[in-house]
């Protein structure tokens, strides 16, 4: 995650593994520190660049996904805390199964 003052919003970034022989659907990211965590996307429609909600994003077997600047990325909004450089964060992962994957976000420039 960027750094983030109390009330306002940043992005997390990290890359899903699916080392599993099972598709994975990620439907919901949790980050406590934050109000709300939305799952984004990035669409390029000719030469235009945009960014819109996402209600999942599936994982093939033995695939990752990329979430980072400019693609596919958590927007973390309304912090609740301070977050600076060298803190960290809980960040759960929601899958369409009922699983949920527990995750620590570094916070990092």
């Amino acid at each position: 995650m960027r750094p983030v003052a109390v009330g306002q919003t940043t992005a997390a970034y990290f890359t899903l593994v699916n080392d599993s022989p099972d598709t994975l659907v990620l439907v919901k990211v949790d980050i406590p520190a934050v109000e709300m965590a939305m799952m984004h996307e990035t669409v390029h429609d000719g030469a235009m660049l945009s960014m819109r909600q996402a209600d999942r994003f599936v994982v093939a077997p033995h695939q990752q996904l990329r979430f980072r600047p400019g693609g596919n990325h958590i927007m973390a909004m309304q912090a609740l805390v301070a977050l600076a450089e060298g803190d960290t964060t809980a960040m759960w992962l929601c899958f369409a199964d009922g699983a949920k994957l527990h995750a620590t976000a570094y916070v990092r420039t």
